[in-house]
């Protein structure tokens, strides 16, 4: 009985290249191959969510094959992966899981979250409707706006991607242990010793609620429209990142999560700021003035 294997993970970032990329790899991966075949992909046209698709006689066997690629791919962090058995018409589920993200405790708060990203996707067509209204939106300028909603956008989505590695990255938390022989710094004799799960809430605060806040903020900057407020809420969000990558150093320090995932939220957050730096690059001052005389 033929079995299939789909992977679903959320995208959202403004280069579609690597999502391509994967795509090309997979097809030579199974050209010539007796394990299965890869059957396509599936990409939102705000590349939101996407799909692979694979299906032959063993999907686990599927699975062992494309796993080393598949780790080479930050946006694939915590996708899903279905296996089943079957047509269309009657098929059975063999495995369903999350890909590349340590289980956490079953009484855990952050069990499942790494699958499920709080952030709504961008809404292109309510941004639409806000130029409606804007002062500046005389005939001839509609080139300036949808430059200015691609970096909006393209910066939301990057963070939505950030998001969903550092959801990840909090169900791997582990309590760490010293190594035999191995010298014990100030750092992680700290975390051995406070790691519970008082410890754990305190660290999920501040990957996960702190950074809710930064979407918010880039939506709030978009829908006012004045360099001001824009400012304002940029301040805040660099405030906020900066806050975040200090706690994935702590983290890195104390040993409570791999390395490996670290640097994927890190390498993500910078890029992150190299989209803010040209967000931020693209404010136009107007006739509004700052009151309190910052910005």
């Amino acid at each position: 009985m033929e079995q299939s294997l789909t992977i679903l993970f959320e995208y959202g970032l403004p280069d579609d290249r690597p999502f391509y990329e994967l795509s090309d790899r997979f097809l030579q991966l199974f050209e010539n191959n007796s394990i299965g075949e890869y059957d396509g992909h599936e990409i939102e046209m705000n590349n939101a969510d996407g799909s692979y698709f694979f299906f032959g006689p063993d999907a686990n066997a599927i699975f062992e094959a494309i796993e080393p690629v598949l780790k080479e791919y930050a946006f694939l962090k915590g996708a899903r992966v279905i296996m089943r058995s079957g047509d269309a018409a009657e098929n059975h589920l063999i495995r369903d899981f999350i890909f590349n993200a340590s289980p956490a405790k079953d009484d855990s708060p952050f069990s499942n979250m790494h699958s499920i990203n709080p952030i709504p996707h961008w809404d292109d067509e309510h941004f639409a409707d806000l130029r409606k209204y804007r002062r500046d939106d005389d005939e001839g300028d509609e080139w300036k706006h949808q430059m200015k909603d691609e970096r909006a956008a393209n910066l939301y989505n990057q963070w939505r991607q950030v998001y969903s590695l550092l959801q990840a990255l909090a169900a791997s938390l582990q309590k760490p242990e010293a190594k035999p022989g191995e010298e014990t710094d100030e750092h992680l004799a700290y975390a051995i010793e406070s790691f519970d799960e008082q410890f754990i809430d305190d660290m999920t605060h501040e990957l996960l609620d702190d950074s809710l806040i930064i979407p918010t903020k880039i939506r709030g900057a978009e829908a006012a429209d004045i360099y001001v407020q824009r400012m304002e809420n940029a301040a805040i969000i660099r405030q906020v990142a900066n806050t975040i990558q200090q706690g994935t150093a702590n983290i890195k320090m104390m040993k409570v999560a791999s390395d490996e995932d670290i640097t994927l939220v890190r390498n993500e957050i910078d890029k992150f700021r190299e989209l803010f730096k040209e967000w931020v690059a693209g404010f136009e001052r107007d006739e509004f003035e700052d009151e309190w005389g910052l910005f």
